[in-house]
């Protein structure tokens, strides 16, 4: 591997969605399905309202 690889951009430090992973686990869900149907990579209309109730009691 070359030393002038370009590197991939540096993580902020903050967090897209704090707290996924408890919100999964109360969701009866896995952590990465939670994550891919927040960002849109899968679609599914239960978990969605699932979760905005949830985050909702929580705010």
């Amino acid at each position: 591997m070359s030393k002038h690889t370009p590197k991939k951009k540096p993580r902020s430090g903050q967090a897209r969605f704090p707290g996924i992973a408890g919100h999964a686990r109360s969701l009866g869900v896995s952590r990465t399905h939670l994550y891919l149907v927040l960002t849109g990579q899968r679609k599914s209309v239960r978990l969605t309202t699932a979760y905005e109730r949830l985050t909702a009691r929580a705010a």
